[in-house]
């Protein structure tokens, strides 16, 4: 079959139904779907679990700890060294609840000290006050910058009296941070070295330096907020951390087994240069999940239909479980024999236990087999069982042979033909999909879904009840939309000051859009992740929208953002916002972006933005690459798969930044409005 009329045929396989009321009907808001990619997902690698350095998480700064030692008085000193490699600016920003009570001061190489008030005062340094993320509840905090500051080792040292003791509580605590950020091109690399975060297994994570020209990592530390309580551990060039070989520059550590809940590591790095001695620091925070399932490697099978089979993929469980994230690759032989990839299989399962083992059920349409010109014998690669709310893998197994098993009389040779011939027999509704339009063989979307317009409607479908349904993002505290830039029927989503995973903000979103047969979706931020989400496993009102463009999503961190790491870990020592949230992160999103088709993918259109002039916000613009939005990286603002309808300047992700709120942007909002599906 020819590139250009197997596309046809895809086009048919991700059709959800006709357009009407009465199709209306047989949407579940929420009920989970069988989704179905195509080989070339399998191939191109959309669907695989990423590999995890390409979830690495960098930095050019350094997140120090502030950690006091008190005199018998009861007053809190804490001293700090700090190397900068090159003149150049430093900057400085103490973090803690109570940090402007803290009394700062520095001293450069070879002078005395001074308070950072007392070089403002000299027009040495500047200051500038701002608030920090939404993730920390809008904080407080200043940030010194230092002009012409000195190379080599500055001593910081700060302290607090005994009355100033007792009017805070990151003061009683005795701990804060110092962040630093001075000159010098080194920046250091970190990432986990596996993603299966599971509280039986050892996690390992790995760090190295790039974009250091002669610069060589000295000493590396790693310290682990647990639930076991703070781990300080050493990493090491040994070739027995999971660190590769011993000598090669990558520093490794192992964590032991740690029991279920979050963690927090900081991987603190000191080394030298050209410029002379840096430290730099890397944060990660994910969750450790409690084991809910183990693959069994014995998968079996039932016929469902003239067309279909189930394969039931058998699993110990291990306490109550609701829910489990399960997929696979289907594979066949091809004319000459070899192996060759079919469909990608994929389905939020309720477990069933009603047979000898439990078992989680894939549905396989086997005129997939001569779609890819594939025949029996079948097996199953990379089966996967994941927890739904963070796409943290329980188990994968690489290979699952599935011998004889039941298909469909036929099913071997069974042809697919031309779905919009006399006598054409497309696949139907949930076959690749519940929904459509696909990606054309160009990489455009056909937005008419003309390839479809063929296929028999009923007599007289009554309208479908539409509606635009405009969702806010992570942390938000109200609806952020303009109300006059949207016009009526619409929705709006309120779920104020949470932090939800993308599955739980999903079925949120279904649950509202209940109210209708049918809505698109305009998201900012963690919105855009959701509706995809929903798109993707859930049935909802979200499938039968009718308009150019489902879902539309502003700012919305596709492949995460720095911040959710490298601020997880003051969320403690501020006990505010709404802390973090693992699918926002690199490690989380490269995740559950892996188990979201390319079908699904061109139903999104993006848009990122940036600042113009000053950093949207003075403290994140410290952790993010430029350029940004304050919040999101435009580089990782890309969908890959997605439209990507274009980067504006003069725009940042919320209020309270240097430029307003790209969601305040008239022109934009009254765009997304025109095109959306409803």
């Amino acid at each position: 079959m020819s590139h250009a009329r197997k596309f046809v045929v895809l086009a048919v396989l991700v059709w959800a139904s006709s357009l009407s009321a009465q199709d209306a009907e047989g949407v579940v808001p929420g009920r989970p779907k069988q989704v179905v990619a195509p080989a070339a997902d399998i191939t191109s690698g959309v669907v695989q679990l990423p590999e995890p350095a390409a979830a690495a998480t960098s930095s050019r700064t350094a997140l120090l700890p502030v950690v006091f030692r008190f005199d018998a008085s009861g007053n809190g000193t804490a001293e700090l060294e700090v190397p900068v490699a090159g003149a150049g600016e430093l900057t400085l920003v103490p973090l803690a609840l109570e940090a402007d009570r803290w009394s700062v001061q520095v001293a450069p190489p070879g002078e005395a000290a001074s308070s950072l008030g007392a070089l403002v005062g000299e027009g040495r340094a500047r200051r500038r006050a701002g608030t920090l993320g939404a993730s920390l509840g809008h904080a407080g905090a200043t940030r010194y910058d230092i002009d012409a500051a000195r190379a080599g080792t500055w001593r910081v040292v700060i302290s607090f009296s005994r009355a100033e003791q007792a009017l805070g509580r990151s003061v009683r605590d005795g701990h804060g941070y110092l962040l630093v950020a001075g000159p010098g091109a080194a920046r250091l690399v970190s990432h986990l070295t596996d993603h299966r975060l599971v509280n039986d297994r050892a996690i390992g994570l790995v760090t190295r330096l790039a974009d250091g020209r002669g610069a060589m990592l000295t000493e590396v530390s790693l310290r682990a907020r647990t639930p076991l309580g703070v781990l300080d551990l050493p990493m090491l060039d040994d070739g027995a951390h999971a660190d590769g070989e011993a000598g090669d520059g990558l520093f490794g550590a192992l964590l032991p087994h740690l029991p279920a809940g979050d963690v927090a590591l900081s991987v603190v790095a000191r080394g030298e240069s050209d410029g002379g001695a840096f430290v730099r620091t890397t944060q990660h925070a994910f969750p450790v999940i409690e084991r809910a399932s183990l693959l069994t490697g014995r998968v079996t099978s039932e016929i469902l239909d003239q067309h279909r089979v189930a394969l039931d993929v058998e699993t110990w469980l291990f306490g109550d479980v609701d829910k489990l994230h399960v997929s696979a690759e289907v594979w066949g032989a091809g004319p000459d024999g070899t192996p060759r990839p079919v469909a990608w299989l994929s389905t939020m399962a309720t477990p069933d236990e009603s047979g000898d083992a439990p078992s989680l059920r894939l549905q396989f349409d086997t005129r997939l087999l001569a779609l890819e010109s594939a025949v029996p014998p079948l097996e199953l690669r990379q089966v996967r069982v994941q927890d739904p709310h963070t796409a943290i893998p329980y188990d994968v197994l690489e290979r699952v042979p599935l011998g004889v098993i039941d298909l469909p009389p036929g099913a071997a040779t069974a042809a697919v033909g031309d779905p919009l011939a006399p006598g054409g027999t497309p696949l139907g509704p949930g076959a690749f999909a519940s929904h459509g339009p696909a990606a054309t063989p160009t990489g455009e979307t056909d937005t008419t879904r003309r390839d479809i317009a063929t296929l028999p409607l009923p007599d007289d479908p009554e309208p479908l009840q539409g509606a635009l349904m405009l969702v806010h993002g992570y942390c938000s505290s109200r609806n952020i939309w303009p109300d006059q830039d949207f016009s009526e029927p619409k929705l709006n989503f309120a779920d104020p000051d949470q932090n939800r995973s993308h599955d739980e903000f999903a079925l949120l979103i279904a649950a509202l859009g209940a109210q209708v047969d049918s809505f698109g979706v305009v998201g900012h931020s963690q919105g855009g992740d959701a509706a995809l989400h929903l798109l993707t496993y859930y049935e909802s009102g979200l499938d039968l929208a009718v308009g150019a463009r489902r879902i539309q999503a502003l700012a919305t961190p596709w492949l995460g953002s720095p911040l959710a790491s490298s601020l997880a870990g003051l969320g403690g020592i501020f006990g505010v916002g709404c802390g973090s949230n693992f699918d926002l992160s690199s490690d989380g999103a490269a995740l559950w972006l892996s188990g979201i088709p390319s079908a699904e993918r061109a139903e999104v259109s993006f848009w990122t933005t940036q600042n113009s002039g000053s950093a949207c916000n003075f403290f994140s613009n410290l952790f993010l690459d430029s350029p940004n939005d304050g919040v999101v990286e435009r580089s990782k603002g890309q969908l890959p798969g997605g439209n990507n309808m274009g980067h504006v300047s003069g725009w940042c992700h919320t209020t309270g930044m240097s430029n307003a709120a790209n969601y305040t942007d008239t022109t934009r909002n009254l765009e997304m409005d025109a095109t959306a599906a409803r």
